[in-house]
Formats: structure tokens, sequence, C-alpha cells
């Protein structure tokens, strides 16, 4: 692989002048920031407690840590020289270190970020990250990736994940006054996939879903007193999509949900405009198509295109929910 090439003969040059290079950097940070919160125990569980702890972390990460050492290629090369398969607290704090460098690469990068796991299992990856511009996340192993991202006042701009097994991915994103855009995700495969997004004060603008696997996907949408504006879903395999959407004083707007087989078990009396077998209503199904094709190659694009096509996919949910472009 010539990204481990690379990083090999950068390696093999500073070991000859005595300096680290910038991955042994990012690990001797990764221990101090482990070592220092599990001697504490301040990690505790639960949402709220996670989102302070994070709050925390970043800033001992920034301490710590010269941003100049954090790039796309050298987050990549991170992962993949760390286990993370278990579910302890030490992996959820390195979950949340893999947090920290991409929020600090997206502060002073406001381009594509593509995180290609290559099959890598890596459980709770970039758990709570709190703000992200433009982000890729693809072909990853493991559970709860990027749950809780864009939450406690955080946002998601533009977010695409591919080809992850594993459950909870992108469950809790954008709750307690966080904000989401753009969300798309495709060929997933795991319980609770984008669960309980926009839930709690929180909000999430456009959610497309499609090609998916596994009970409970997109429930508890914009409950408890959150919101989702306009999401679509088509062809879902498992029971219980879209169960208690906007629950409990929430709010969904437009939900357009098309071949999903599985168990019915749930209320959609929280949705304002549910249109259930879109496909069959007059000059919806091509719509649902696009949006549908749209999805399925977005993250195999070249990165400055990405942009485009979510807000494309944006335009034409407008148009499939009837609203003036």
């Amino acid at each position: 692989m010539k990204l481990f090439k690379e990083l090999a003969d950068t390696s093999v040059r500073e070991e000859k002048s005595g300096e680290k290079s910038a991955l042994e950097h990012i690990l001797d940070c990764e221990k101090n920031i482990i070592d220092t919160f599990l001697k504490d125990e301040v990690f505790e569980g639960g949402y709220i407690t996670n989102g302070l702890l994070y709050e925390e972390l970043i800033i001992k990460t920034q301490n710590i840590l010269q941003q100049d050492f954090i790039s796309e290629s050298m987050i990549q090369a991170y992962i993949h020289s760390r286990e993370n398969t278990a579910k302890d607290t030490e992996a959820h704090l390195r979950g949340m270190y893999s947090s920290a460098l991409l929020q600090l690469l997206c502060m002073k990068n406001s381009n594509q970020v593509t995180i290609d796991g290559r099959g890598k299992e890596f459980n709770f990856l970039f758990f709570m990250l709190k703000y992200a511009g433009n982000v890729t996340v693809k072909n990853f192993r493991g559970k709860n990736i990027l749950a809780g991202a864009g939450s406690f006042g955080g946002s998601i701009k533009n977010i695409d994940v591919s080809n992850i097994i594993g459950d909870g991915v992108l469950r809790y994103c954008a709750i307690v006054k966080g904000k989401a855009e753009n969300i798309v995700a495709t060929r997933l495969k795991g319980a609770y996939l984008i669960s309980s997004v926009g839930a709690d004060n929180g909000s999430a603008k456009n959610v497309t879903i499609t090609n998916c696997v596994g009970d409970n996907i997109l429930s508890w949408l914009g409950c408890q007193e959150g919101s989702a504006e306009n999401i679509v879903a088509t062809y879902l395999i498992g029971d219980n999509a879209l169960a208690m959407t906007s629950a409990n004083k929430g709010y969904a707007k437009n939900v357009a949900s098309s071949w999903i087989k599985g168990r019915e078990n749930y209320d959609h009396s929280f949705i304002e405009n549910h249109r259930k077998y879109a496909h069959f209503i007059p000059g919806k199904r091509y719509l649902l198509k696009k949006i549908t094709q749209l999805s399925e190659k977005i993250s195999e694009e070249l990165p400055e295109k990405r942009k485009m096509i979510h807000k494309e996919i944006a335009r034409l949910q407008k148009l499939l929910f009837g609203e003036k472009d």
C-alpha cells in the first residue's frame, strides 16, 4: 500500500535523525490521554457524561499535540495501527481520541475528508465527534461508529457513510441542541442504524438511507422534542424501521419510505407528511430512484464532487415532498 510505504520511509528517515515520527507523536498523545482519564476514573457512561468528557478530552489533545501532525493520511495510519475491538472504558476513550483528531483536522481544513477502513474493526470510531464539515467514512466493522456525532451543541454539515458492519452507526447523532445538515448512509448492516438522530432538542435536516439491513433502523428519529425535516428511506430489510419517529413531543416534517421489508410495529402518527410506498405515487418513483442512485455512489465519487451530490440530493428531496426548489 502506497500510504504505508510513505509512512515507513518517513519513519526510517526520522529514526536516523533521532526524531520521532508524526505517528509516534499521535500515539504518545493517545497514551497520555487514556492514562489520564483512566486514572481519574471520570468515565461513567451515558451520553451527557460522554459529551462533557469529550470537551475535556479535545482540549487536552490540543494542548499536547501540534495540529501540523494531523492529516487525513495520518488519521488513517493511526486507525490501522490500533486495535479497538473491546467495549470497555479504554475503547470508548480511544474512540473519542479518534474524534478529536478528526475534529482538529476539520477545523484547519474545510476540504472533503475521506477515512477508508479497508475492512478494519474499530469500535466507537469517531465516538462523540462534535464538529465536522465534509466527511466520508467507509469500509469499517465495529459498534457505535460515529455514535453521538454532532451532539451537545455540535454540528455536522455533510457526512456520508457506507459499507459498515456493526450496530449503532450514527446513533444519537445531532441530539441535545446538536444539528446535522446532510446525512447519507448506504450499505450498512446492524441494529439501530441512524437511530435517535435529532432527538432531545436536536435537529436533522436531510437524511437519506438506502440498502441497509437491521432492526430498528431510523427508530426514534427526532423524538423527545427534537426534529427531523426531510427523511428518505429505501430498500431496507429489518423490523421496526422508523419506529416511534418524533415520539414524545418530537416533530418530523417529511418522510418517504419505499421498498422496505420487515415487520411493522410502530406508530407513525407523529409524522406530518409520511409518504409511505412513495414509489406508487405518480411522478415520485423517478425521484426516489434518482436519490437512491446518488446515495449509492456518493462515497465512491471524487472528493470535490461529494458536496455537489449532497446538494443535489437535498434538492431532489424538496421536489419529492412537493416543496419549491
